[in-house]
């Protein structure tokens, strides 16, 4: 009974939503002398963890040196993954003369816990009724977004409302990560494999224009609908902070992780099972058993954290393998840099950033790893 309630007042909730969002057309337009206005729906890390690791280049970097001259970065989804922040309004954060971050949260008040969908349905409508209100307010010219299903979906939704192009970027091949591993991109917002697929085959057929990082995303943004002539292929350099950029004998010491002065492998990844971190432990265990003074440096963190602690000790590797959830990104670049090999899983960013380390690169075969590292000149794939 709590359940048909919950769904049944969150339909209605999302019902009153719809008509408040039609209504924000009509609000009254700023007056703007000149300037492109740009608002990025991206759902990757919260402000707080940008700053602990030191990375808000991630964000600052999208006025692409004063072309904007203002950027809305709206996060939608803050608390999924951590329970401290799941609840409570959007927040705004004003991090300088161009740049906005907007964060709203996966449940409106702690109160309403008992009721998952109505909770849900209430934060996301206040903050896409107050996004919609600042799209017609500020005069936004582009609408990007970072994924084709939920923001994508979104995206498209109030592009269309407000007559503004959307920008669909593509960072993955999410048909091929499900055929390996099985997981949803978005598992609780969109359940099902059929589900899923109609929403990303219904932003990208309807986004003005789809920006792929590599031939894999374009792969699957054709085979989801995407025209080929609304489709074009960027590099993700700017993404990259700037001290990634600092050549590797000037970057600095690397800070005692407890290895002494060991030679390590380092792997930086989410702890998730579509980046199988649990094989960094499996190949330093091998490789410990030619090479016994070798250690292991793996940063980064996520829901297996347990599980490969658990792993960690059936290995032997106590003592060996150290384990780090964050790091700021000048030790991240000094401790790539240190290590004798790089071991990148399924990367991004971090497969470039290994690549401007100097560090020899172990990949695997897998999505546009092949489109970067040559065998044998740049890096070793692994099939």
């Amino acid at each position: 009974m709590k359940r048909a309630v919950d769904a049944a007042v969150a339909s209605v909730v999302v019902a009153c939503a719809l008509v408040i969002l039609a209504a924000t057309r009509a609000v009254p337009r700023r007056r703007r002398k000149g300037g492109k206005v740009l608002l990025v729906f991206n759902t990757f890390y919260s402000l707080k963890v940008l700053r602990e690791r030191g990375t808000m280049h991630t964000i600052t970097h999208r006025d692409l040196d004063g072309y904007f001259d203002h950027v809305w970065s709206i996060h939608p989804l803050v608390g999924a993954d951590d329970p401290s922040a799941f609840a409570g309004a959007p927040s705004v954060t004003r991090l300088g003369p161009r740049h906005t971050v907007i964060e709203g949260r996966v449940a409106r008040s702690v109160s309403l816990k008992a009721f998952p969908r109505l909770n849900f349905a209430l934060a996301q409508s206040e903050l896409l009724i107050r996004v919609s209100w600042l799209i017609a307010r500020e005069q936004v010219g582009i609408i990007r977004a970072w994924e084709p299903f939920y923001t994508g979906l979104v995206s498209v939704a109030l592009g269309r409302l407000h007559a503004v192009p959307v920008e669909l970027r593509i960072p993955s091949h999410f048909d091929r990560i499900y055929e390996d591993v099985g997981d949803l991109a978005f598992p609780k917002l969109l359940p099902s494999r059929r589900l899923e697929q109609a929403v990303s085959r219904f932003s990208l057929r309807h986004a003005d224009q789809v920006v792929v990082l590599s031939e894999d995303n374009r792969e699957y943004a054709i085979n989801n609908g995407a025209s080929e002539e609304r489709t074009s292929q960027l590099g993700s350099w700017s993404l990259i902070d700037p001290v990634h950029m600092v050549q590797p004998d000037e970057r600095g010491p690397v800070a005692d992780f407890g290895l002494g002065d060991r030679p390590f492998v380092v792997a930086v990844t989410r702890l998730e099972r579509v980046k199988y971190p649990q094989d960094v432990l499996l190949a330093l265990a091998r490789a410990r058993v030619d090479f016994p003074e070798l250690g292991g440096l793996l940063i980064g963190d996520g829901s297996m954290r347990d599980e490969l602690d658990e792993l960690a000790r059936e290995l032997g590797l106590d003592g060996h393998l150290i384990f780090i959830r964050n790091l700021d990104v000048l030790e991240l670049s000094r401790a790539i840099t240190s290590a004798a090999v790089a071991y990148v899983l399924i990367a991004g960013l971090a497969l470039r950033e290994a690549a401007l380390s100097g560090t020899p690169i172990v990949a695997y075969d897998y999505e546009w790893h092949s489109e970067f590292v040559v065998p044998e000149e740049t890096g070793i794939l692994v099939p």
